[in-house]
């Protein structure tokens, strides 16, 4: 799905959303109870960035993907022995 707003090519908008516990509806991991959604008509730096990389920029942002086919990566490392 894409956006043709123009007005997305030049600003992000975005929107936090929380989960809460309904009787309908539960929520057992209290770790995951929000998200960021960003509306954009361009890339935006991910969270991970930073972790893997350096000096964010689109077109580099742009070159990652279009090489590897990454779209997300981890930033957490609690699996791996002696990393947290």
């Amino acid at each position: 799905m894409y956006n043709k707003d123009k007005i997305l090519e030049e600003k992000s908008v975005s929107i936090i959303i929380k989960l809460i516990a309904s009787d309908d509806f539960g929520v057992k991991n209290p770790t995951m109870l929000r998200a960021k959604v960003v509306f954009s008509a361009k890339l935006e730096k991910p969270d991970w960035w930073d972790t893997w990389l350096t000096n964010y920029s689109r077109t580099k942002h742009e070159l990652f993907y279009i090489t590897t086919g990454q779209t997300s990566m981890t930033t957490r490392f609690s699996r791996w022995p002696g990393c947290t």
